[in-house]
């Protein structure tokens, strides 16, 4: 079976979530190479998309590719931690300015 692209008017940040998806299929089905294809195509779509990164690695560990598995897995690691930072800088951003609207009363 020929490997389709995912394509259309779907952002490429949402591409990777399923490009990722469907590697998760591959994986489950010991289609590794094909499975670290699609989520080495996710990552290059979203480079901060973290279960790509640990998805691929799972995948690198069952090929016995155990280098290649923790370089995914520190990279999943870091891209989750910023992704934290961020949502707690947002959350800290929209207390305060709800805080101000308050205190405008």
């Amino acid at each position: 079976m020929p490997n389709q692209t995912i394509v259309g008017t779907v952002p490429a940040a949402s591409q990777a979530g399923l490009y990722s998806d469907r590697g998760v299929a591959k994986w489950r089905l010991k289609r590794l190479d094909d499975a670290i294809a699609d989520f080495t195509k996710a990552v290059s779509l979203n480079p901060e998309y973290a279960p790509a990164y640990n998805n691929r690695g799972n995948a690198y560990l069952e090929m016995n590719r155990a280098e290649d598995a923790y370089k995914d897995f520190d990279r999943a690691i870091s891209g989750a931690r910023f992704r934290r930072r961020l949502q707690q800088q947002g959350q800290r951003r929209r207390e305060a300015k709800q805080a101000g609207r308050r205190g405008e009363g």
